[in-house]
């Protein structure tokens, strides 16, 4: 049993939501090394059965996306061209609920091995949830300022991975593994 918490701070996003915490766990259960598992056959070696879940957040935008800042332009003329004045405009817009995007993923898994180890391999589903996408999102005309970062929706993730593994010769100088592996995500 593995249990972790984590607490991340970020400056990218606004005073409200620097701050976010991220548990995870996971259970493995060699079932080989138990007393019923005694009088297993001789041609199974291991059996394992894991179980995990875990969150973790994503800050990948750049800096200062949940507040306003200027950039040089909009200049303006005053009287003749030579009376310039040089101004700043707004280079994005405020968005100070801006936080953490969240993944959450739940894991099951099956470790299993054959006649010492010569036949091996795993099989694993895996549900994986993400939400508070951080994303650039059209900004309604008319506006200087086009796009803005802002969490918006979610996208989901399952799948099957299998890992087999065969020990076709193994001599004291040499050996020779065949390992094939097949994944479906969805």
């Amino acid at each position: 049993l593995q249990v972790t918490v984590r607490g991340d701070g970020s400056s990218r996003f606004g005073p409200n939501n620097h701050y976010a915490v991220f548990p995870s766990f996971s259970l493995g259960w060699n079932l080989t090394n138990e007393k019923f598992m005694n009088k297993r056959p001789n041609w199974l070696t291991t059996t394992k059965i894991r179980l995990s879940w875990g969150k973790n957040g994503n800050e990948n935008i750049g800096n200062f996306k949940y507040t306003v800042l200027t950039s040089p332009g909009n200049n303006a003329i005053f009287g003749s061209s030579e009376n310039v004045i040089n101004g700043v405009k707004a280079s994005g817009l405020a968005n100070p609920d801006l936080k953490w995007e969240e993944s959450e993923q739940l894991d099951f898994g099956l470790d299993f091995g054959f006649f010492n180890g010569r036949i091996h391999g795993s099989i694993d589903y895996y549900y994986k949830k993400t939400t508070d996408l951080l994303l650039s999102v059209a900004v309604p005309s008319p506006s200087l300022i086009t796009s803005q970062i802002a969490n918006v929706g979610s996208v989901k993730n399952q799948g099957i991975e299998i890992d087999l593994g065969f020990g076709v010769l193994r001599t004291k100088d040499f050996s020779w593994d065949v390992n094939l592996n097949f994944s479906r995500n969805k």
